[in-house]
């Protein structure tokens, strides 16, 4: 069923996640709340992370086989069909990082940003600083999907009714093992797996693409040491990913350093040594402007007027190693 024998590393891994999760869930209720957030936070991030693995081929070439592997909803918030189906369309788009039509970005239009209340401006704002993606990102993210789903349904569009019926169905069975036989309470499981998780998985997320005039420039690399290459399946080598999506987790790495040079002049140099450089940069930084069309006007300005742009938003203007933003032809 694998196509390629080195799979059996992915198979390894996914029995691996659901072995730990099974005895850190038995373990929780005699586990201190420090380690318990520690691991459980871990693994539902990794567990996402083999989602993002089935979604693109692997580890067979079946896709019922794959989404199978990869089901079950240990991180509540999406159901699997639905998940798939955003990632697709975020990579297919060619417009990656515009709301109106990358399902996956984190900006929002210029209407939308108008329509808000002063209070929900201020949390989107801090949001959109590392900090804030850290803290209140899994609540921030989570009630926009939701938000936008319970749209969709109460307009008549029921394409995504089934899906969510398998998920309430699966995530009713989790929280019944969670409280029946692991005697751990649903909000237990929220506070020391599902937030930690989706926390961990919005660190990899927050400065993976930028609007840039150039399509290669919209997306970076992170050269990050374990466990975040384990925890992320390499995907912190996130422009070689989107510019070859089918190869598997494992042979990431070596084919980035392998042409390390060519990539990272293909992706103007859009690239971070670790995900501590994030942090130190944009903590208590916005990296962008929040608003779509304000990133791209930033983009079409000269670097001479970005400085003064940036002052005005106070966002950062400098790229890696202090160097400024391009300036566009």
């Amino acid at each position: 069923m694998s196509r390629d024998p080195k799979e059996f590393i992915t198979w390894a891994l996914a029995f691996s996640i659901y072995a730990c999760f099974i005895a850190l869930t038995l373990a929780a209720a005699k586990i201190p709340g420090v380690l318990l957030f520690f691991f459980g936070g871990f693994l539902v991030c990794l567990h996402g992370s083999l989602q993002h693995e089935t979604i693109h081929g692997h580890p067979t070439g079946s896709r019922l086989v794959n989404s199978l592997l990869a089901y079950a909803p240990l991180g509540l918030i999406y159901p699997y069909p639905i998940y798939r189906s955003t990632h697709i369309q975020h990579h297919e788009t060619e417009n990656l990082t515009n709301p109106l039509e990358d399902p996956e970005s984190y900006y929002i239009t210029r209407q939308s940003w108008q329509n808000e209340l002063p209070p929900v401006r201020a949390l989107l704002l801090f949001n959109n600083t590392l900090l804030g993606r850290l803290l209140l990102g899994p609540v921030i993210s989570s009630w926009r999907f939701y938000a936008l789903e319970i749209k969709k349904i109460a307009v008549g569009d029921t394409a995504n009714l089934n899906s969510w019926l398998i998920h309430i169905v699966l995530v009713t069975a989790l929280f019944a093992y969670l409280t029946l036989v692991c005697k751990i309470s649903v909000w237990t499981y929220l506070v020391c797996f599902v937030y930690p998780g989706l926390s961990l998985t919005l660190l990899r997320s927050y400065a993976e693409h930028q609007s840039a005039r150039t399509a290669n420039q919209r997306t970076a690399i992170v050269e990050t040491a374990m466990p975040f290459r384990v925890l992320y399946l390499n995907n912190n080598y996130h422009y070689l990913h989107h510019k070859l999506p089918k190869i598997p987790w494992y042979e990431l790495r070596n084919l980035y350093f392998k042409d390390r040079e060519a990539l990272l002049a293909e992706n103007g140099s859009y690239f971070f040594n670790g995900y501590s450089e994030i942090f130190r940069k944009y903590a208590f930084k916005m990296r962008s402007p929040l608003v779509f069309e304000e990133a791209v006007e930033r983009d079409l300005i000269p670097l001479e007027a970005q400085e003064k742009f940036a002052a005005d938003l106070e966002i950062d203007t400098q790229g890696q190693n202090g160097k400024a933003l391009p300036d566009h032809p």
